[in-house]
């Protein structure tokens, strides 16, 4: 199965809708006035139907279901990623090494708004690193694949939590939490590495 597909697929389990302010209060009122008030045993069997218990079963089948056509998807992306994450630093250096850069002061790196890869904040190499980067596009090619597959990853570990969470209130706060966490990191952070040294970390950051 495509990892693109996964994606989708994901996204599109992650939304939660929810109707609040003054939309949620019109809804209400039209509601009360067009049927008369549900009884307690009424409400007691909406919200079993609705509850999450309900949902679970058909989220964790969805989640067999993408395993099954991709094999073990998790597994899979963790060992892309690692095995991306080495092919790159060891790229990288090599570059780095050829134009006489030295990485032992620190360097972060991320994508850009235009989808190439270049240096996050003041560097006294900055000019010469992103002019290498320019000069080898493979470079940001195995990084941006990196941060789509390490996304899927963290969205597949938010989903299972939230599968796995205690039915009741609990579990719909526990819902409510992940998607917004989720749809937050999305917009608001990078996917990034810093190098100092031997050292090297890949990490989302917060954007600034």
């Amino acid at each position: 199965m495509a990892i693109d597909g996964i994606y989708n697929n994901l996204g599109s389990m992650m939304v939660v809708h929810r109707t609040t302010g003054q939309d949620a209060d019109a809804g209400r009122a039209a509601s009360a006035s067009e049927q008369p008030q549900a009884s307690d045993g009424g409400l007691a069997r909406l919200t079993d139907s609705a509850s999450l218990s309900a949902l679970s079963p058909k989220l964790r089948s969805t989640l067999e279901d993408i395993s099954e056509r991709g094999g073990n998807v998790l597994e899979t992306l963790e060992q892309n990623v690692s095995d991306l994450q080495e092919g790159f630093l060891d790229a990288f250096s090599e570059r780095m090494d050829a134009a006489g850069v030295s990485l032992d002061e620190k360097l972060t790196l991320s994508m850009d708004d235009a989808g190439s890869l270049s240096v996050v904040g003041d560097h006294p190499d900055k000019a010469r690193i992103e002019q290498v980067l320019a000069d080898a596009p493979e470079l940001s090619s195995a990084f941006g694949e990196l941060a789509t597959q390490s996304e899927i990853i963290r969205d597949i570990r938010s989903l299972r939590r939230v599968v796995t969470a205690r039915v009741g209130a609990s579990a719909y706060d526990a819902v409510d939490a992940a998607t917004q966490e989720s749809v937050a990191e999305s917009s608001t952070s990078a996917y990034r590495v810093s190098l100092k040294g031997a050292m090297s970390h890949f990490y989302f950051g917060r954007n600034a």
